[in-house]
């Protein structure tokens, strides 16, 4: 299984073929991802554990255990864990290209 660290926390992918990829993400506490989007690709995320405020296109709810949010591909998107414990996001990727180079991010922005 292919794993690797961030400043966030880490994901692992599960699955990977052509069309589809699918990942676990594990983001720290206090920690987010950067807000972003992918040219190629639209994502499914379901909450498996904690909480976490999601942004998509500027607007913000929470996200819980069991919770999904659907990406679209171009939809500015980031997450950020707000509870105490690991968030733990469960990722279907799909679309043409479903590597890492297809994300561009916004350099400057605030979850606060």
């Amino acid at each position: 299984m292919e794993q690797e660290e961030r400043v966030w926390g880490s994901f692992a992918v599960l699955y990977s073929d052509a069309c589809c990829k699918i990942k676990y993400l594990y983001i720290q506490p206090g920690k987010n991802i950067s807000y972003q989007y992918h040219r190629h690709r639209a994502e499914i995320w379901t909450i498996v554990q904690g909480s976490g405020k999601f942004v998509l296109d500027g607007a913000s709810r929470l996200l819980h255990t069991g919770d999904s949010a659907t990406i679209a591909v171009g939809q500015w998107h980031t997450v950020q864990n707000v509870g105490d414990e690991i968030l733990v996001i469960h990722e279907i990727q799909t679309g043409k290209i479903l590597e890492e180079s297809d994300i561009v991010r916004k350099e400057s922005f605030s979850l606060e």
